[in-house]
């Protein structure tokens, strides 16, 4: 029979990503926190004969991995600390600690690797904005003014895609357009372009 004590025993393992050498499989484990009462979630890694499971992130929540197309890091969107905007890391499956790969991009939602694995495509969301002691009138300027979890939707609730250099850091804007949201895109084989 169950009780509600075994609710914290419950994991649910989401987002599964496959190395490029098919061998390696990593995934999200989501378990619930009696202490801070909140869901929290790791990556782990886990061979693909099912051995040596191991998490490779602890701590902060983290989710949607996926390995560069030469299989030698391992990507994740992690809120570091947890009442910051997420953000793309990056662990070296050769070693190491993780890195952040983005900064002050604003909540990143999604992203993707391209085919070289020189670049990374993102979905941007609004950006982080500072306490305000008199916030800012809503200006109501849509039909779906209104989301659960996301509450008011204005011009800076939209995603934007941007493509960042993964070894220098630098972001280029690809699309800007404040009215519109930019979601779902995907690398041409060529890794040239990148529709919408």
């Amino acid at each position: 029979m169950l009780a509600p004590e075994d609710y914290y025993r419950f994991k649910d393992v989401t987002d599964p990503a496959l190395s490029p050498d098919g061998a390696v499989v990593a995934y999200v484990v989501t378990s619930n926190d009696r202490e801070s009462d909140s869901a929290k979630s790791a990556v782990w890694l886990v061979n693909w004969d099912g051995s040596d499971a191991r998490a490779v992130t602890s701590g902060d929540n983290a989710n949607h991995p996926a390995f560069s197309p030469d299989g030698r890091y391992l990507a994740f969107l992690s809120s570091r600390p947890a009442d910051s905007t997420a953000q793309v890391w990056l662990l070296d499956r050769h070693g190491g600690e993780a890195r952040q790969l983005t900064r002050g991009a604003g909540e990143i939602s999604s992203f993707s690797w391209s085919p070289d694995g020189r670049r990374m495509l993102l979905v941007v969301g609004k950006t982080e904005q500072g306490e305000s002691r008199s916030p800012k009138p809503i200006v109501i300027d849509g039909y779906h003014f209104k989301q659960d979890v996301e509450g008011y939707l204005t011009t800076d609730s939209h995603t934007h895609l941007r493509v960042i250099d993964v070894a220098t850091g630098a972001v280029t804007e690809v699309t800007t357009q404040p009215e519109y949201d930019d979601d779902h895109a995907a690398w041409a084989p060529d890794g040239k372009t990148s529709p919408t």
